[in-house]
Order: C-alpha cells, then sequence, then structure tokens
C-alpha cells in the first residue's frame, strides 16, 4: 500500500495464478469455503477484496467470509487456470473496509465514493 499521510494513493494488491489458489477445486463448497478462508489467513490478505482476472469481464468484489464470493472466486480461478495456467489473477484490498466508510444516508446506511484525478506538473 502506498500512503501519504491518511492518504491512500494505491492499494495493497497480490498476484495469483489460477492454480495457486488450491482451494478453487475442492469439489465441497463447504470444504472450498474453509480452505479458502484458510488460505487468506495464512497470506495476510484482508477480508474485504476486489479481483481482476483476464478471463473475466470486469472486476469483482469478493468477502472471504461469504461462501457465495468464495465460490465466485474459486469459479474465476479455475476458469483462468484452464484457460492459460501461467496467467495471473490480481487481487486489490477494498479500502474502506465498511467499518471505516464515512458517506452515509438519512438513514444511516454507509456507502464508499471514489475519486479519480490527473495531476499535471505545467
Amino acid at each position: 500500500r502506498v500512503a501519504v499521510d491518511k492518504l491512500v494513493v494505491s492499494r495493497e494488491s497480490w498476484r495469483f495464478t489460477g492454480g495457486d489458489l488450491e482451494f478453487a477445486g475442492e469439489k465441497s463448497e463447504a470444504r472450498r469455503y474453509v480452505r479458502a478462508r484458510n488460505w487468506r489467513s495464512g497470506l495476510g490478505l484482508p477480508r474485504y477484496v476486489f479481483v481482476v482476472s483476464p478471463t473475466e469481464p470486469r472486476p469483482f468484489y469478493v468477502d472471504f467470509d461469504a461462501p457465495v464470493y468464495v465460490n465466485i472466486l474459486a469459479k474465476a480461478a479455475r476458469r483462468l487456470a484452464r484457460k492459460d495456467p501461467q496467467a495471473k489473477l490480481t487481487i486489490t484490498e477494498m479500502l474502506p473496509t465498511p467499518e471505516h466508510a464515512w458517506l452515509t444516508d438519512d438513514q444511516g446506511n454507509a456507502y464508499t465514493s471514489e475519486l479519480r484525478f490527473v495531476a499535471v506538473d505545467q
């Protein structure tokens, strides 16, 4: 992660081949979920991430505490491993996390927003 004071300039990210996500091939959904959580914990990955894969049309969100998202990640990893065993997917931390979201509506529901800009030295 690259930060200047409290401003995150670049989120932390990790790169893996589809085969690196060994839990993805697990047939039992319950065992796949447990193995994915152990894999995440062993690598020190955050709970909430975004994933970019060459075989997916757009980045997708993963919450490692939710089996449905673990299954989505596993399916993407299997697809990538079949198409190109050497290709890598990128996992990037989600910031802010839901606990740190400061933008709320009138009912207290938290939201995130991303501001992108280009700085030019003239």
